[in-house]
């Protein structure tokens, strides 16, 4: 700041975390809270998370079509913890679809070698430039070469859903520099011959509703009520993935209410 406005003065630490941080999100807080007493019904997933320092989180996170006022479902994931909890306080519960999905496909994958064969070879051709600078720089050049984007390849990761279909997809954007990168480098015996992926694009239904309200005004308050229930609990996943940037290593002694303001205020601030 010295030297985009020299005579603007920072406010300290205490200051951002006692007042202006706590006192916008007391207003965000507020907005939101006078929302929701207008709303017809809403809808909740939820999730658990624990921090570098193994302290507990828990995220809770509201959906709406329109109007919502009472809460009609809770979203988990399969966890019998959480699920036994929304049992137990008299809610609705819907297994994250998401989850389940997840679940099915992996079933599905291993149930097909040919599949798992070809996951492993893209796999273990990432690992190897990720693992060598050398061929990074390879590819990179061949890459500026053929005018390429110039991006990394992806890893597929256990825990993270959809990384095997990111892995393919990039694999398939970057096919050409690096099947050239691995015929310079010698390493002919992890190049593909190729790979097939179909995607099928998905559109929203609400727009369409949105259009024929006035032709079925009965069936559009169903759709508002209903259509609002979201299929995965990755909103909450989403939450998570945004904490774990918050509570960096040189973050890591963040007080809980600390962490449940910042939260709040990235997922709420820019609809304030």
């Amino acid at each position: 700041m010295k030297f985009v406005d020299p005579n603007y003065k920072m406010p300290r630490c205490k200051t951002l975390k006692n007042r202006i941080i706590t006192q916008i999100y007391k207003d965000v807080q507020s907005d939101l809270k006078k929302t929701l007493q207008t709303v017809d019904s809403v809808v909740l997933t939820t999730d658990m998370w624990t921090s570098r320092t193994t302290q507990a989180y828990l995220t809770v996170t509201c959906h709406f079509v329109h109007n919502w006022q009472m809460m009609i479902a809770v979203i988990t994931d399969n966890g019998a913890n959480v699920a036994s909890a929304v049992h137990k306080a008299g809610w609705t519960h819907y297994p994250c679809f998401a989850h389940t999905l997840n679940l099915v496909v992996k079933d599905a994958i291993k149930a097909v070698p040919q599949v798992v064969n070809l996951l492993q070879k893209c796999s273990n051709i990432v690992s190897f430039f990720h693992h060598s600078t050398k061929a990074t720089q390879k590819l990179a050049d061949i890459q500026k070469q053929l005018n390429k984007p110039e991006h990394k390849l992806v890893q597929s990761v256990e825990t993270r859903w959809n990384s095997p279909f990111y892995m393919l997809d990039r694999f398939l954007e970057q096919k050409e520099p690096v099947t050239i990168a691995l015929c310079v480098l010698g390493r002919n015996d992890l190049r593909l011959s190729s790979v097939e992926i179909l995607l099928r694009e998905t559109k929203t239904p609400l727009k369409w509703w949105k259009d024929h309200e006035r032709t079925f005004p009965v069936l559009s308050c169903l759709v508002k009520r209903y259509l609002g229930i979201v299929a995965s609990s990755v909103p909450s996943e989403r939450v998570f993935s945004k904490t774990g940037e918050i509570i960096s290593h040189k973050r890591n002694h963040l007080k809980g209410n600390n962490v449940n303001m910042l939260l709040f205020l990235n997922q709420n601030l820019s609809h304030k």
